[in-house]
């Protein structure tokens, strides 16, 4: 990983945690993925940073497809509704 802070390489893995995404229901059931997110420590400027996924964005509990999903279904109905139906 490229390490934000200082743009050097790094590859020591600090912790490993999984955190549950919200992503498309399937079926009429709701689906949650477990996402390990690997956090790297670098040794040049000392600091911690988390892996950045392309379908997850920072500090977020739902995939982006699940928000363009809300967001399509919004504009077709209400706020309320969709919220009910969520």
């Amino acid at each position: 990983m490229i390490c934000p802070h200082c743009n050097n390489y790094t590859e020591e893995i600090h912790q490993n945690r999984s955190i549950l995404a919200r992503d498309l229901s399937f079926f009429g059931r709701s689906v949650y993925l477990q996402v390990p997110r690997l956090q790297f420590y670098c040794h040049t400027c000392q600091r911690y940073s988390t892996e950045q996924l392309e379908f997850l964005d920072k500090k977020r509990r739902h995939t982006q497809r699940y928000e363009q999903n809300i967001y399509a279904r919004v504009q077709k109905s209400s706020i309320s509704q969709i919220g009910r139906e969520e």
